[in-house]
């Protein structure tokens, strides 16, 4: 019998696709405890009960297992895909350039310093999120992904070593 993780492999292969390792892990959870509900009788349902909760129920001897609810899929950004369409639909993805993109982002960061050098917290929350949708934006310019991005970066500081000096961390 396959493992989840070589089903899921078979699954990316054949779809010529790659699920990022956090999505894996959640796949990968999921069917084990979806199959860990079954019974010995081949068949069943995935259902609601009376009380509103997910259950598996048998159809040979009707026992029901509750399931765990995986509305919780961890996500980097739901709204990133929203913003991706946004920006075709406004003509960025297809009109724009990657420097130019990159410029925007750098317009952006610019308005963060301005906010924070007037300690003006709605503006800083608005320039964080305009940040975040450029990147977004220079990641489908690029084929990338955020969360990609992210944990590439987190890869390569997470066992970096230095020090503050002058209220900056300086690396080693």
């Amino acid at each position: 019998m396959k493992t989840p993780n070589q089903i899921l492999k078979e699954y990316e292969d054949a779809n010529e696709m790659h699920f990022h390792q956090v999505d894996r892990e959640w796949i990968i959870n999921a069917m084990e405890e979806y199959a860990s509900l079954k019974c010995d009788h081949p068949g069943g349902l995935v259902v609601t009960s009376e009380t509103g909760q997910t259950i598996h129920k048998c159809l040979d001897c009707g026992n029901e297992r509750p399931v765990h609810d995986y509305t919780d899929k961890p996500s980097i950004l739901p709204l990133s895909s929203l913003i991706e369409q946004w920006a075709e639909e406004k003509g960025i993805l297809s009109k724009a350039t990657p420097i130019k993109q990159a410029m925007k982002t750098q317009e952006e960061v610019n308005e963060l310093c301005n906010a924070i050098l007037d300690d003006n917290r709605d503006e800083i929350k608005d320039a964080i999120g305009d940040i975040m949708v450029t990147l977004i934006i220079q990641c489908k310019m690029q084929s990338m992904d955020l969360q990609d991005c992210l944990e590439s970066a987190y890869n390569v500081i997470k066992n970096r070593t230095g020090k503050m000096v002058d209220g900056v961390f300086v690396k080693d």
